[in-house]
């Protein structure tokens, strides 16, 4: 290990630049329509990443050729628990309610340490959704139905953070290279699909189960401390992994 390992700092420039987006999500919850449903939904479940690529970058030449988490085929991501929580509205005056809208909020883990080092990042997706569902079984008590098949769809504005163990590190060039850890917040703008089964037991309750899929291929940069005797140096290092998850989860709905 080089020195002192640095904290984890966010990239305030690039906060700053979507600060719109946060602010508009948020709106979208604030604001409560007249004659719609809102829901409150929590789930859990797994989600399984595909094997992908990590590309790697730096500005030396020599630890550029370094940083190469695969060298054949692509990365073997872990296995990630899944959790998040969703709110919105249907919408629906005079009949069934078929058209809604919400925000999810996520959270899972990209995770592989068969590569040059250990990577691993904490994942939390914001998703504004446009939700449209099926309300089978409809009546006054029951709008959306008693079972409801729903689709969702929206951009996903990610926010990660990264962790690389570089003090385990086996350079495939240069031996006598030994690096600073990498800790660094990251963004990244991609595609949240979900369709889903909620059987309703109670005009404010109701049990779902649900498919999900997230793509998103989050930006990390930072300058990285690298020691080759006798010589000490800074380079910037740029991690950018291409996450392709499925997930599976289970949950509860809050209708009010």
């Amino acid at each position: 290990m080089i020195g002192q390992q640095r904290g984890s700092r966010f990239s305030i420039p690039a906060i700053r630049r979507h600060a719109p987006v946060w602010f508009a999500l948020a709106a979208l919850l604030a604001w409560t329509p007249a004659h719609a449903e809102g829901f409150l939904d929590l789930y859990f479940g797994v989600g399984f990443l595909e094997d992908s690529h990590i590309d790697t970058d730096a500005d030396d030449i020599f630890v550029k050729d370094d940083l190469a988490f695969t060298y054949r085929g692509d990365t073997e991501w872990e296995d990630s628990p899944s959790l998040g929580l969703r709110g919105g509205y249907w919408f629906g005056q005079y009949g069934p309610s078929f058209i809604g809208v919400g925000l999810d909020l996520s959270y899972y883990q990209a995770v592989q340490d068969r590569g040059f080092a250990k990577f691993e990042a904490a994942v939390t997706p914001m998703t504004p959704l446009l939700m449209l569902r099926i309300p089978l079984g409809y009546d006054e008590d029951f709008p959306g139905g008693r079972v409801q098949p729903y689709v969702a769809v929206g951009p996903s504005f990610t926010l990660a953070y990264a962790h690389v163990e570089t003090d385990e590190i086996f350079p495939s060039n240069s031996a006598d290279f030994a690096y600073d850890d990498f800790d660094e917040a990251g963004f990244g703008v991609g595609f949240d699909g979900h369709a889903g089964l909620a059987v309703q037991l109670a005009p404010s309750f109701a049990l779902f189960g649900e498919y999900r899929y997230t793509y998103v291929e989050p930006h990390f940069e930072e300058d990285l401390e690298v020691a080759s005797t006798p010589f000490f140096f800074e380079t910037e290092v740029e991690f950018e992994p291409k996450l392709e998850t499925h997930h599976i989860v289970f949950g509860a709905s809050f209708r009010f």
